[in-house]
């Protein structure tokens, strides 16, 4: 799997428990294209949160600079809008021949959404292993910019 770096400049807006933060990073137009973008909570239009690990100290209020590895986006247009679209794709047509509520189109929409669902907890759990064998792509602060004071 090819990965490239990646640094962006945020904000501490939560501790947790678990030694992580939650980072406020304003979006910018490189956004739509990485592999990260579909895990991050949109926070308005203009700004993303992110949960990275807190290896500095830093503390809510604190500017910082997050390091965080991205797969290639070909990789991720595939995992995220590719697979969900066959997967709706498969529900629909299998519904539609199985016919389990023995209406066709209410079959075929509801099997689509329900193998939709399925390709989405997939994905998510496809995530949760690939950042377990490959903590380099877990995000991390590299740097404290700015402490609040």
């Amino acid at each position: 799997m090819q990965l490239n770096s990646k640094i962006e400049v945020g904000e501490i807006i939560k501790t947790l428990e678990s030694g992580e933060v939650k980072v406020k990073i304003k979006r910018n137009a490189k956004c739509g294209g990485c592999s990260y973008s579909a895990l991050c909570h949109p926070f308005g239009k203009d700004f993303m949160i992110i949960t990275a690990l807190n290896t500095k100290g830093a503390k809510i209020g604190d500017k910082v600079e997050v390091g965080f590895s991205v797969m290639s986006s070909n990789k991720a247009v595939l995992i995220l809008y590719i697979i969900p679209l066959i997967f709706f794709i498969m529900g629909a047509i299998l519904g539609f021949y199985i016919n389990p509520f023995h209406n066709k189109d209410l079959s075929s929409s509801l099997s689509g959404i329900f193998l939709l669902i399925i390709s989405f907890l997939g994905i998510y759990l496809y995530h949760k292993l690939l950042i377990k064998d490959q903590p380099q792509l877990t995000p991390t602060i590299i740097r404290i910019i700015d402490e609040k004071r």
